[in-house]
C-alpha cells in the first residue's frame, strides 16, 4: 500500500503537465493539472484527496456523468454542489463556466480543504464562492454528524441525522468512531432565507440521503429556479420515488451511467432536466 502510493506521487510529480508544490502561505500541499484543456489548481491533504483530483477526468476509467455534463458547455450561473467533499467539481465548474460556486459540506476537515483552494484564486476571483458548512436536510435542524472512518481529510464515510437513510455501506452497521452536532439545511433555505444565488445546476452527492435533499427543494422547484440536477442514487427504490417527486415539477430524466460493473449493486448518477432537448441529444450520443 505505501509502495503504491509513493509509485503514485513519483508519476504524478514527473508527468510533463502535472505538477506538485507546497504553498507556505496555506500550509499546504497544491497539486496541478490540465482538465478539459483548463489548469485547474486544488489544496490537498491526504492521498485519497489527490487521489480523488487525478481521478477526476479519467472517462475510460470512471463513467463520470458529472464531468460529461460539464464537458457540454452548458450555459448555467450557478452551480451547488451538495456534498462537496474537496470540492473538486465545483471548482471544475467555475473554471469551465466562470460560474458562482455554493459548496455545501458538513465534514471539517473537507472544509478546511475547500477553503485553501479558494485561497489559491486571486481576492477578486474568491467571490465567486460560498462555503455552507451543514448537511443537506429535507427541513432545518439541527442534528448530530455521525463520522465512521478515521477524522481525516478526503473521508466520504460520514452520516448525518437518520442513518437509516443512508443506503451506501449500509451505515447503521457501521459504527462512528466520532461524531459532531451541526446544522442541516434545506436548499430552499439557502436561497430564499440566505440569499444565496438561485440554483441553476445541482449536484447531489450524500450517499443514500438524496431524497431527503430533493424534498427540502421544493419552492425553488416551484418557481422553476432549477434547470438540471445531477445526482447520485444509491437504490432504485429511491430512484423511483425520486423520480415520480421531480416529475410533478417537469423535470425528467435524461440519463444515468452505473458506478460499477456489478448490476446487484445499485450506485448510480442520474441527470435530471426541464425539457432540453441540447442535453438530450448530447447523452444520447
Amino acid at each position: 500500500m505505501l509502495l503504491n502510493k509513493i509509485k503514485f506521487y513519483l508519476k504524478f510529480f514527473f508527468h510533463s503537465e502535472k505538477k506538485i508544490k507546497f504553498n507556505f502561505d496555506i500550509n499546504t500541499w497544491v497539486a496541478e493539472k490540465k482538465i478539459l484543456n483548463k489548469k485547474l489548481s486544488v489544496a490537498f491533504r491526504s492521498f485519497r484527496e489527490i487521489r480523488r483530483f487525478d481521478q477526476l477526468d479519467k472517462l475510460e476509467e470512471f463513467n463520470d456523468l458529472v464531468l460529461r455534463f460539464l464537458k457540454t458547455r452548458f450555459k448555467f450561473k450557478n452551480f451547488y454542489d451538495i456534498g462537496a467533499s474537496n470540492g473538486i467539481y465545483g471548482f471544475l465548474a467555475n473554471k469551465l463556466s466562470n460560474c458562482n460556486v455554493i459548496f455545501v459540506e458538513p465534514y471539517t476537515p473537507s472544509i478546511e480543504t475547500i477553503l485553501k483552494t479558494i485561497f489559491l484564486y486571486n481576492k477578486s476571483e474568491r467571490t465567486k464562492f460560498n462555503v455552507v458548512q451543514a448537511g443537506i436536510d429535507s427541513r432545518s435542524s439541527f442534528s448530530k454528524f455521525h463520522f465512521h472512518g478515521n477524522p481525516v481529510p478526503g473521508e466520504t464515510m460520514n452520516s448525518f441525522n437518520d442513518r437509516l437513510k443512508y443506503e451506501h455501506c449500509d451505515r447503521k452497521k457501521i459504527e462512528a468512531v466520532t461524531s459532531q452536532w451541526g446544522a442541516g439545511v434545506t436548499l430552499d433555505q439557502l436561497v430564499f432565507d440566505c440569499k444565496l444565488p438561485d440554483p441553476s445546476v445541482v449536484k447531489i452527492d450524500v450517499d443514500g440521503f438524496e431524497l431527503e435533499a430533493i424534498k427540502g427543494m421544493k419552492k425553488c422547484l416551484l418557481k422553476n429556479k432549477i434547470e438540471v440536477l445531477l445526482i447520485e442514487i444509491n437504490s432504485q427504490d429511491k430512484f423511483d420515488k425520486i423520480k415520480r417527486f421531480l416529475k410533478k415539477y417537469n423535470i425528467e430524466e435524461i440519463s444515468y451511467a452505473n458506478h460499477y460493473e456489478d448490476k446487484n449493486l445499485f450506485i448510480r448518477d442520474y441527470i435530471f432536466a426541464k425539457n432540453k432537448i441540447f442535453l438530450k441529444k448530447y447523452f444520447e450520443t
